[in-house]
């Protein structure tokens, strides 16, 4: 898919389309954003209204609360008493303070219930994003997923879905910020139309002229995202490459390559806050100093009463913030876009890539075969396929090994049974029916994968176990287990089945998670089962296991068992072999059929013969060279 350019971030009203399609996705209603709005207005009216109420009441002390002076020096006065009069309540210096001190109660009230109301729709934006960023990334096809990259998952749900959230939340501040200031303009313009004028052109000179800061802002903030991105996949790659750094002493030379990480991002973001450092040097100051100009200006040489000047002094003081959060806000939406920019790409990506589920039929399991009729798999980019022309049957309650050399295919076969992929030419057939015929729901309900590094999480033995089937009782995972061999091992641990694991199920050998994994699978009841190399790692003992384990669950229990494997010793008691080479079906067979041919499974056999006899010979050498002379 063709990535869209990033969009410029030099307003906040740039980010009205990707507000639009948080919202057409349903990540964001109409109705909070209403209320937010509602609210958000009700903080700034009852302010303006206080602030403003603060002009009658120096009125009304400067004239000595005569109020037909007052009435005869404005028309708002005539407003005033009336209101005081509908409301039955004398107009005194205590009415107006009381006046003033509940509106700034109600300001205060409505502020924290907007607190509220933004902190809450900022967790629900960031667990909403973050839901549905994962269903999206996990409904989308496997090349897709597979093309993130370990470390980029992991940022982008660590850190950029938070950003995001940050950076929604501050369009309620922009909304408030906005009225506030229009109230506060109404006010002073009001009261001092000259200085007013001069106030808002200053303004608008200092909100102007931190541009190039916020440009600025942008493009660091753009490297900071890429570095913090790049630090996610090496920290990753190296934690699970950890015994290689141990075991080849090359801590110091990692050292270089974690000093490079974090000096990049050290001086990304210290430059970061020195361009907002700057902002701040520039607008408050630059404001303060020509609006008292301004008003030095005004004093000398206009007649502009105390309770103008107090008035005006105050909406200043309250202007400043203001103008210093909208120029803040241009900077949060600059440095923090990067972020939004890279999560909708990921939703749109993931999104334009969902699987394609057109099966209609429900899949209840496989009673005969699954047939590939000339199927030909290529990866997008590939040059070569990875599988061309394989025609071949996986017999139903039967074990199946696929063998080969590295690269030659055999995983690429194996994700074509659930459909992770589908061929790119060629079909694929259960029980006579085309694959694609199947509802993908009901077609994976069917089928277990074991993979060669199991996922264990932090949880009881028996909650790992029950991990495909939810509702399992404890007798049927006590029997799964026992069926897998795992029961034994369990019963020896602190707890027993109630033992919690840990993370990756840290303290237990690769055979142990090995017959766990088996047993998850049986439990679910599946019709297939496949396995991606499960003895590859373990031990005599721990394979043996394991190979018991796959026969019963073939022979006995009929499930159709698909296996990957390389030891020659976990598939010799196999049903049938596929043996692919260079993308392409090589042999098929039992053991023992293709063991008496010229075949590429003949030839492994005798070099593993060899390796035993050399093996043997040189243990003979050894114990005659150290016997007694």
């Amino acid at each position: 898919m063709k990535r869209s350019a990033p969009m410029e971030a030099n307003s906040p009203g740039k980010l009205l389309p990707s507000i639009v399609t948080l919202y057409e996705m349903g990540i964001l209603s109409r109705s909070r954003i209403v209320v937010i709005a509602m609210v958000g207005t009700l903080v700034v009216v009852f302010e303006g209204f206080g602030i403003a109420l603060l002009l009658p009441l120096l009125d009304f002390i400067q004239e000595n609360g005569d109020v037909e002076a007052l009435k005869s020096k404005s028309s708002v006065w005539h407003t005033i008493v009336s209101a005081y009069a509908l409301i039955g309540v004398p107009l005194s210096l205590a009415a107006l303070c009381v006046t003033m001190f509940v509106l700034i109660l109600l300001r205060q009230i409505m502020d924290y219930i907007f607190l509220l109301l933004r902190t809450r729709t900022r967790q629900d934006i960031g667990r909403r994003i973050s839901s549905s960023l994962f269903r999206l990334l996990f409904e989308s096809t496997a090349p897709h997923i597979q093309s993130m990259g370990v470390g980029s998952f992991t940022y982008l749900f660590a850190t950029q879905t938070i950003a995001v959230t940050t950076l929604l939340n501050s369009f309620s501040k922009l909304w408030t910020l906005v009225l506030t200031f229009l109230v506060y303009a109404m006010v002073i313009v009001y009261s001092a139309p000259f200085i007013s004028l001069l106030a808002f052109a200053v303004m608008g000179f200092a909100i102007a002229s931190v541009s190039r800061y916020v440009r600025a802002a942008g493009t660091a903030s753009r490297k900071l995202v890429a570095a913090g991105e790049a630090w996610t996949k090496f920290i990753t790659s190296r934690y699970n490459g950890w015994r290689l750094i141990k075991v080849s002493d090359a801590l110091d030379y990692e050292m270089e390559s974690v000093g490079h990480h974090t000096d990049n991002i050290y001086r990304l973001s210290v430059g970061l806050a020195r361009l907002r450092g700057r902002m701040e040097l520039v607008v408050a100051p630059f404001m303060v100093f020509f609006i008292l100009a301004g008003l030095y200006i005004s004093v000398e040489n206009f007649s502009v009463s105390i309770s103008v000047i107090t008035l005006f002094v105050v909406v200043v003081m309250r202007l400043v913030p203001v103008a210093r959060g909208l120029a803040g806000l241009r900077q949060t939406v600059s440095t923090q876009r990067a972020n939004l920019d890279r999560v909708m790409l990921a939703l749109r990506e993931a999104e334009a890539a969902r699987e394609i589920d057109d099966g209609v039929k429900i899949f209840d399991g496989i009673f005969k075969k699954i047939s590939l009729d000339k199927v030909t798999y290529r990866y997008p980019g590939g040059k070569i396929p990875a599988l061309e022309g394989v025609t071949t049957d996986i017999l139903a309650g039967r074990l199946t090994a696929i063998m080969g050399p590295s690269g030659a295919g055999k995983s690429t076969l194996i994700d074509l049974l659930p459909r992770l992929i589908l061929p790119t030419s060629g079909n694929i057939y259960i029980d006579n029916e085309p694959i694609e015929s199947f509802t993908l729901a009901s077609l994976r309900r069917q089928i277990a994968f074991v993979p060669q590094d199991p996922l264990i999480f932090n949880g009881t033995v028996s909650e790992n176990v029950r991990y495909l089937y939810r509702d399992a009782k404890q007798d049927k995972i006590e029997n799964a287990c026992k069926i897998a061999f795992a029961d034994a091992f369990i019963r020896k641990l602190p707890e027993g089945y109630d033992t919690v694991l840990g993370e990756d199920g840290i303290g237990l050998s690769g055979g142990q998670r090995q017959r766990l994994a088996l047993a998850r699978a049986y439990l679910a009841q599946p019709s297939i089962l496949i396995l991606d190399e499960p003895t590859s790692a373990l031990d005599y003992e721990s394979e043996h296991e394991v190979q018991k384990a796959l026969e019963i669950l073939a022979r006995k229990h009929g499930l159709t068992v698909v296996v990957i494997a390389h030891r020659l010793s976990t598939v010799r008691n196999a049903d049938r072999l596929v043996v692919l080479v260079d993308g392409c079906l090589s042999e098929s067979g039992s053991p023992k059929e293709l063991s008496h041919s010229d075949s590429w499974f003949a030839r492994m056999l005798s070099l593993d013969a060899g390796s035993h006899h050399e093996s043997k010979a040189d243990a003979s050498q050894v114990s005659r060279q150290d016997a007694p002379k």
